[in-house]
């Protein structure tokens, strides 16, 4: 008797690890059998299912919805479709079941966990459908401290989902070095839940706050606009990041996520303006100031150019009327790659957006006050230089070059997380005199450009070719300067040892304005040569990740 009854014992165990999917509205059936013990009496008919691995039809209870399937599966293919596997290989379900009874396990770790804040944003056109805050606990494991739900997004997240989430994320971190002081990103793809995540790993500035997490939930069929705009996200999240560690050791845990949430609407926003009023891949001529029927300044246009280029094309157009504005940076995005085209955002009358750090071109108009409204902070901790074009008065500024602007972006960074340890506000330490300069560089690359191009007819796509060649010949430029000066300083080992007025004068880049124009295509093309050619190569470390 007695071994027979470790046989429907295990008989049952099994059957807690079916799954069980029908499509619309899948209802994932989980087991909730009664276990059999010697006093519990069973009829010879349950008996005989127990023993052929068949389950009850009494111990089958209803758990939760999944949501993204649709009705009516009956083929092979349709069943293929919902569970992940070939139904008709046993080998292939053998495996899949693997995965999801190891993501049912993660899910019982972190049924255990106390309650979290669970806040409703609603942010349309928006591909983040939500924003977690975790940390593991050696306790309780994985462990979600905050969730932030996008209900504007039409991918619906489920509690159960972020549970899932956060033991993925957080269970490979166990042996983590909590002393090093690095912030790590991680993308995972969770086909079984139809999603794809975006997390920043990280612990404190001492071993005893732990191991936390920022997650971004979203949609699988969002992954390549998330791809697009990535190196953004990562940007601002780095920042926010480096801010919350400074948090963990100066508040408690419900004031950190408290202050932690106000840094999320900014971020949001942002996305959502670059969604909602992004630059098309493709930009006609006919739509922007180099059109043959616009009557423009020659002079103000290659001024705009010139400064566009040599600030890697990070561009704030500020003026009074939205299509003003908007046909300047449709021009401006002529000469960026389809890639920067999807960080970059036209003005909206009525809307107020602010200056938004990292974003290629942006538009802003004038407000009542008669200025825009730009951050000289949010400009100094942006990665690239930046270039201020005020169509009302035909000024062009930008700010220092790239050597020099990274050098104050870590001091602007550094105060930044100063303020917040000190507990002062923000605004009080940072310099509003000396950040722009006028941009009037002599240079010949731009000017001779232009001329040519206004000799072309605007008809048949001639000018849209024309601007593609030139910015070809940039990147040719720039390639040929890098070749030049590896094979000065041995591939970068060694200092250069020529001066730079030689090194213009072999490439024909003798004037200033042209120099920065093809250095600055160069440091895209192989980051850190930038620094390495006139600054100081040692400086080039973010303070965001010494912190």
């Amino acid at each position: 008797m007695e071994a027979l009854t470790e046989q429907l014992n295990a008989a049952t165990m099994k059957g807690k690890e079916s799954d069980l999917g029908c499509k619309n509205g899948l209802v994932r059936m989980s087991v909730n059998s009664v276990d059999i013990t010697k006093d519990q009496e069973i009829t010879g008919r349950e008996r005989k299912q127990l023993q052929s691995g068949q389950l009850p039809h009494h111990t089958v209870d209803s758990k939760e919805v999944l949501p993204c399937m649709s009705p009516g599966a009956s083929s092979a293919e349709d069943r293929e479709d919902n569970l992940g596997f070939d139904v008709q290989n046993p080998e292939s379900a053998r495996g899949r079941c693997s995965e999801m009874l190891a993501g049912d396990s993660v899910e019982s770790t972190m049924s255990h966990s106390t309650s979290y804040l669970s806040e409703i944003m609603f942010y349309e056109r928006n591909f983040i459908s939500a924003i977690m805050f975790g940390i593991w606990d050696n306790i309780i494991g994985p462990k979600i401290l905050s969730a932030w739900v996008n209900e504007a997004s039409n991918f619906c997240v489920s509690e159960a989902d972020l549970k899932y989430v956060a033991g993925r994320v957080l269970s490979g971190e166990l042996g983590r070095n909590t002393a090093e002081l690095q912030i790590e990103n991680k993308f995972c793809v969770l086909a079984e839940r139809r999603m794809i995540v975006d997390a920043y790993v990280f612990s404190g500035l001492r071993d005893e706050t732990g191991i936390h997490a920022v997650t971004l939930v979203m949609p699988f069929r969002e992954r390549r606009s998330f791809l697009g705009v990535h190196d953004l996200i990562n940007c601002w999240l780095q920042r926010i990041v480096g801010k919350l560690r400074i948090l963990l050791e100066v508040e408690c845990m419900d004031d950190v996520v408290k202050d932690f949430s106000l840094y999320i609407p900014d971020f949001m926003e942002m996305l959502s303006s670059i969604r909602l009023l992004g630059l098309q891949p493709k930009i006609s001529v006919k739509e922007t100031l180099l059109a043959a029927d616009q009557n423009i300044e020659v002079q103000f246009m290659r001024r705009v150019i010139a400064s566009h280029l040599q600030t890697f094309g990070c561009t704030v157009v500020v003026g009074q009327t939205p299509q003003t504005v908007n046909a300047m940076i449709s021009t401006l995005g002529l000469f960026l790659t389809q890639e920067e085209r999807q960080c970059s955002r036209y003005a909206l009358n009525d809307s107020s957006w602010p200056y938004y750090p990292n974003l290629f071109v942006q538009g802003l108009l004038v407000e009542r006050q008669g200025e825009a409204n730009i951050s000289t902070r949010e400009i100094l901790c942006s990665k690239y230089p930046t270039t201020i074009v005020d169509l009302i008065t035909s000024e062009v500024r930008q700010t220092q070059a790239y050597h020099e602007h990274i050098l104050r972006r870590n001091d602007t960074l550094a105060q930044e997380m100063h303020c917040i340890w000190a507990g002062k506000l923000e605004d009080e330490m940072y310099p509003t005199m000396g950040v722009f300069q006028t941009a009037d560089l002599s240079d010949t690359l731009v000017h001779t450009f232009l001329y040519e191009l206004f000799q072309l007819d605007s008809s048949a796509g001639t000018r849209e070719s024309y601007i593609e060649h030139f910015m070809r010949l940039l990147c040719r430029k720039a390639l040929a300067l890098i070749k030049y000066v590896e094979s000065h300083t041995n591939f970068g080992r060694d200092p250069l040892k020529i001066s730079l007025r030689k090194l213009k004068h072999d490439l024909d880049l003798s004037q200033e304005g042209d120099f920065r124009t093809v250095i600055a295509q160069a440091e895209k093309l192989k980051p850190g040569f930038y620094c390495f050619l006139l600054g100081n190569n040692r400086l080039f470390a973010e303070p965001v990740y010494d912190i």
